[in-house]
């Protein structure tokens, strides 16, 4: 009996997704009226690597229309253009027949790699990746599934580590590692090329100090083998053990007007999901009312507000064990032209975030402590000479915490300097820290 289910819902979906590609080919014919289709093709893909579109292109030789279509939001652009040996140049049109938009880039064997813009070209330099399918793409896919956090521990001879690394949008990877001989830190910054399987991470110390660099290859779903080049320039061969994997949560959605994305990470643990939720949902909320504020303002769509509003949020993950879990939301959008951190520990043991009175004793002077310490690391920073570097560093209260393994990392941000900061070590804190509280335990333990 479950067999049979199976087969009459595997028939009726088959059916249905038959009936929609000849509906599809039927629409693009239309485009071609008394010229002879030499081909129809159907591409699905992201545009700036986040939201899912579909591409339907026919030919007749000469010239290429189609469609192009979002797939959450089903806002549908027709595309007209040519093919000029492996270049490829659309412009996209409304459904009033405006010109909103132009598409320009390469055809490479069974892959688009191309760029849109508006129409007038104040709009510009939205990657379209995108890859030829069988049949028409109506289902989007999950907004998260090219990206990623993972724990890995590594030994390139003695240099031994321990980093969470993750991988966001257009192939850029970072993340936060420990030398687990010096006991120290470190920033990791880099790419991830998902074809050839290669990572290609730069290491920082928290003063913008070079390290040394990881060149790897990934070998099987856990594995990265390939060599550490030391700044004395040597070259030391090991490889990276996959221990740790986070979820992620993900929202998308674009139309005519505006786009937007955020992921987060996720945990089998649902006080924790809801505390994140509500991060998201803040978010959101904030955001919507500007878009939906557009949206009001122009019921017609007009080629000048085509994809005019862009939000984004994701997570910089720093720390993660069964205790605690530690890290950044960020959050910028396109009319502000500004960024925005939000740091954050959340203590699993006692299912809540904690904050600076929770970590910290009360009248203890500890702030004025840690931004005097803070103050005093960043002297050592690369940019220190430069007197605007300066001038930010005394107004900043660096008052956004990550937890490390050695101490708690204090840090500010801004669009000039992104995140700076210092990690101040447990042992330093300790005098300062509440002896009720979480990472009072957490510090002891890592004295």
């Amino acid at each position: 009996m479950k067999k049979i289910t199976f087969l009459l819902f595997f028939l009726a979906f088959l059916t249905k997704t038959t009936a929609q590609t000849d509906s599809t080919i039927q629409e693009i014919q239309a485009l071609f009226p008394d010229v002879k289709l030499q081909s129809v093709k159907h591409y699905k893909g992201r545009m700036d690597d986040v939201s899912d579109v579909n591409i339907s292109l026919g030919s007749d030789g000469k010239f290429c229309r189609g469609y192009m279509t979002y797939l959450r939001s089903q806002e549908k652009f027709l595309l007209e253009g040519t093919f000029l040996k492996d270049t490829l140049i659309l412009k996209e049109f409304d459904a009033n027949k405006k010109n909103t938009g132009v598409i320009k880039g390469f055809l490479q064997g069974k892959k688009i790699d191309a760029t849109w813009g508006n129409y007038n070209g104040t709009i510009g330099g939205i990657l379209l990746k995108m890859s030829e399918t069988l049949e028409p793409s109506y289902i989007p896919s999950f907004c998260a599934d090219n990206k990623w956090v993972r724990g890995y521990r590594g030994a390139f001879e003695d240099f031994k580590i321990d980093i969470l690394l993750q991988k966001g949008s257009f192939g850029n990877a970072s993340g936060t590692g420990y030398s687990i001989k010096d006991g120290k830190s470190f920033q990791l910054k880099g790419t991830y090329n998902e074809a050839k399987l290669g990572l290609d991470l730069v290491i920082k110390d928290d003063f913008g100090n070079k390290l040394g660099t990881l060149t790897l290859r990934q070998k099987g779903a856990n594995e990265f083998v390939g060599s550490f080049l030391s700044p004395d320039g040597k070259k030391h061969y090991g490889d990276l053990i996959r221990n740790d994997n986070i979820d992620m949560g993900c929202m998308e959605f674009a139309d005519y007007i505006a786009s937007y994305d955020i992921t987060y990470p996720r945990f089998p643990n649902p006080e924790y999901n809801l505390w994140m939720q509500t991060l998201v949902d803040e978010w959101f909320r904030v955001n919507i009312a500007y878009i939906n504020s557009l949206r009001f303002d122009n019921l017609d769509n007009v080629p000048e507000v085509r994809n005019v509003a862009r939000a984004y949020g994701w997570c910089d993950v720093s720390y993660y064990s069964q205790e605690l879990f530690s890290g950044f939301m960020v959050y910028g959008n396109s009319w502000t032209n500004r960024q925005r951190e939000r740091s954050f520990i959340y203590d699993f043991v006692a299912n809540r975030e904690i904050i600076f009175d929770d970590i910290f004793k009360a009248n203890s002077a500890a702030e004025a402590f840690i931004k005097a310490e803070v103050q005093k690391g960043l002297k050592s920073h690369l940019l220190y000479p430069e007197q605007d570097f300066k001038d930010w560093i005394a107004i900043q209260k660096f008052d956004n915490m990550a937890i490390r393994n050695e101490g708690i990392y204090f840090s500010s941000s801004s669009m000039a300097y992104g995140r700076q900061g210092v990690t101040i070590p447990y042992t330093t804190l300790i005098p300062y820290l509440n002896p009720s509280g979480s990472v009072w335990v957490w510090a002891n333990r890592k004295k």
